[in-house]
């Protein structure tokens, strides 16, 4: 299956929905990877299409301004018309999303080296660079391409 929606987080709740709803049949449990897929959708949207970096992202938060600045990104111009597109595909022995957005991309090599360097922080309620971690954990392969504004993500199944 193939979606495309704009940079609107609020689609991303339907979109892994029906993922999940497609991959449900194979797996006992779905949690971990709803979850990861939300974080990798909302990444692409949020880092991706809006370009917000980890540290501006930190940085807002700690100054309680994040939620504000998020909602007047997603009314930017050059942003209303971004998308992302995301594939899901299903086999007898795996589960792939595709996840690509139409962002500059991110240095995954040097943010994936941070996560596993220091401590997830939990800063007003919220965790910044938790969505990462929880995508490597909740899948077997986890690849982005070099630009890393693709993100490609597989799990297999028993």
């Amino acid at each position: 299956m193939t979606y495309e929606i704009c940079s609107d987080l609020e689609r991303v709740s339907e979109i892994v929905k029906k993922i999940v709803d497609l991959i449900s049949p194979f797996m006992d449990s779905t949690y971990m990877i709803e979850v990861a897929l939300y974080e990798a959708i909302y990444n692409a949207i949020e880092h991706g299409n809006l370009e917000i970096t980890r540290n501006k992202k930190e940085s807002l938060i700690n100054n309680g301004k994040y939620d504000t600045y998020l909602a007047e990104k997603m009314l930017e111009q050059k942003n209303c018309n971004r998308k992302v597109k995301i594939v899901s595909t299903v086999s007898e022995k795996s589960f792939t999303v595709i996840v690509e957005d139409e962002g500059k991309g991110f240095d995954w090599k040097k943010e994936i080296g941070i996560l596993k360097a220091e401590k997830i922080k939990k800063e007003s309620g919220k965790y910044n660079g938790f969505g990462l971690k929880i995508i490597t954990s909740a899948f077997d392969e986890v690849r982005y391409n070099n630009k890393g504004n693709k993100l490609t993500v597989v799990k297999h199944l028993n």
